[in-house]
C-alpha cells in the first residue's frame, strides 16, 4: 500500500477562513443591533441605517458593476471549493521504497553535486517537469561530463527527469 502524495493547502482553506472573517463581522453587526433594539446600548441601528441607503436605488452602472462582481466573487468560490490542492513532492523513482521528495530537495542535491566536483566554483538549479538543468562556473569546461555523472548519481532513484549541465567558462586575468 503507497501513501498518498503530499499536497499543499487546499484554496478552500483560504476562502474558509475569510468567509469565517465575514461571517464574524455579520454576527458583530447582529449583536450591536440586538443591543441597541433592546436598549441595553445607546446609538442607532447599523442594519436600519445600511437599508435606508440602498432603498430606492434601482438599475445603474454602479448596481451593476456590484453585480457582476458579486457573480464572480461566487465562481471564484465555488472553483475554489472544489480545485484539487497543488501536489508538493514527487515520488521517488526507485520501485521498491515508498518515498516522496520536492523539487526543492532535488535542486539542492544537484547543486551539492555539481559544487563538490573538483574545479566548479559555484553551480546553480532549476527542477521543471520533466528535467533538471544544472549550470555551474568553472575555469575548465571541458569538466562537463564528470558534473552530469556527479548530479545523476545525486539524484539515482529519487528522480526520473533528464539531467542538462551547463558550463560557464570563468576566466581570471
Amino acid at each position: 500500500m503507497s501513501t498518498p502524495a503530499p499536497r499543499a493547502r487546499p484554496q478552500a482553506a483560504l476562502t474558509g477562513a475569510l468567509i469565517a472573517l465575514v461571517l464574524a463581522a455579520l454576527a458583530a453587526t447582529g449583536i450591536h443591533d440586538l443591543l441597541v433594539a433592546q436598549g441595553w446600548s445607546r446609538g442607532s441601528s447599523w442594519i436600519d441605517r445600511a437599508v435606508e441607503r440602498v432603498d430606492g436605488l434601482g438599475p445603474s452602472a454602479v448596481t451593476t458593476a456590484a453585480g457582476v462582481a458579486v457573480v464572480l466573487l461566487g465562481l471564484a468560490l465555488v472553483w475554489a471549493s472544489v480545485a484539487p490542492a497543488r501536489r508538493t513532492h514527487d515520488r521517488a523513482a526507485a520501485d521498491d521504497v515508498d518515498v516522496w521528495v520536492s523539487r526543492a530537495a532535488l535542486r539542492r542535491l544537484a547543486v551539492d553535486a555539481a559544487e563538490e566536483t573538483p574545479a566548479v566554483e559555484s553551480a546553480e538549479a532549476k527542477v521543471g517537469r520533466r528535467l533538471v538543468r544544472v549550470r555551474y562556473r568553472t575555469p575548465d569546461p571541458a569538466s562537463i561530463e564528470t558534473v552530469r555523472t556527479n548530479v545523476e548519481r545525486a539524484l539515482d532513484g529519487l528522480t526520473s527527469r533528464t539531467v542538462k549541465v551547463r558550463a560557464q567558462e570563468v576566466t581570471y586575468d
